[in-house]
């Protein structure tokens, strides 16, 4: 019966990794609230000690489903979400054991609220991870394109107010986390995102994020094949047929989102920076040594 609730459990989270998580329609609240109630409960379901570690079993199950629509292979997200997991597992394990121990004793009430307690607690922090990771992930402004400007932690670009037909919608300046050197970036977001909801794309999207970070070369054998180009005088790589775009310049990674390579090509004619003297068509500065490889120091 454990062998099938853990089967039972990897397969949810497989459809998920293959599903949603795949193509880019992980935003949504309920999701992430699902995924955070999983892990106590699987844990309390099973009650054994080799529960554990089942969540990490899911890192090599994704490989092969390559980079979906994100900008990093998908099993290094469930690398990262892993170490969340096996916690909130342990716990349910936990809970299990005391809620036995108190059945087999019938002696101490302290240890049953104990046991429900902690049982009561993982289910609030999963669902707290859960909608806290959703509502982060929702595609709100958060800053301006005169802060930009006064920004002096690496060189920003973006696409002026308009592009392709498509007007700026919002800036966003982000936290990227410890996996990326707790460095931050300045997102551009252009036109509309239809269905009005956390699970669909805007038509443009721009990421300056600092090369110390992003660099092309982070991508090895398990991450997207990389087609180098050269990009208004500067080292660049598309991906994803060419709707992705990173150029090198400077101290600073530009990541283009479009819906074709044609547009991302576009956009990128049109680059121009925000707080660093460049104009439209202008030649992009080369990388700054050692930024091809991120041995740049990291702003801050």
């Amino acid at each position: 019966m454990r062998l099938l609730i853990a089967t039972g459990y990897l397969v949810a989270c497989l459809l998920w990794i293959y599903g949603p998580a795949s193509s880019d329609q992980t935003d949504g609240i309920w999701w992430l609230v699902a995924l955070g109630l999983l892990q106590p409960a699987f844990g309390a379901l099973v009650g054994r000690w080799w529960a554990v570690p089942v969540p990490i079993a899911l890192v090599p199950m994704s490989i092969p489903a390559g980079s979906g629509s994100g900008e990093l292979p998908l099993w290094f997200g469930v690398m990262f979400l892993a170490a969340f997991a096996a916690p909130l597992v342990l716990g349910g394990v936990v809970a299990r054991k005391l809620g036995a121990y108190y059945v087999r004793r019938n002696e101490s009430r302290y240890v049953a609220v104990a046991g429900i307690c902690i049982a009561v607690g993982l289910v609030a922090l999963g669902a707290f991870l859960g909608l806290s990771s959703g509502r982060s992930a929702g595609f709100r402004g958060n800053s301006t394109v005169s802060e930009a400007k006064q920004f002096r932690g690496f060189p920003v670009f973006y696409a002026g107010r308009d592009v392709n037909g498509y007007e700026l919608a919002m800036v966003r300046r982000q936290s990227l986390g410890p996996m990326r050197k707790d460095q931050e970036s300045f997102g551009f977001t252009y036109g509309t995102c239809e269905g009005g909801n956390d699970a669909c794309n805007f038509p443009v999207e721009i990421s300056n994020e600092p090369a110390c970070s992003r660099n092309l070369a982070m991508y090895g054998p398990l991450s997207p094949v990389p087609h180098r180009a050269r990009l208004r005088g500067a080292p660049a790589a598309f991906f994803e047929g060419g709707s992705r775009i990173e150029i090198q310049t400077g101290t600073t990674t530009v990541v283009i989102f479009a819906f074709s390579r044609r547009e991302a090509l576009e956009v990128a004619r049109n680059l121009r920076g925000v707080n660093t003297p460049v104009g439209i068509g202008q030649v992009l500065p080369l990388p700054a040594p050692g930024a091809l490889q991120g041995k740049v120091p990291c702003p801050g």
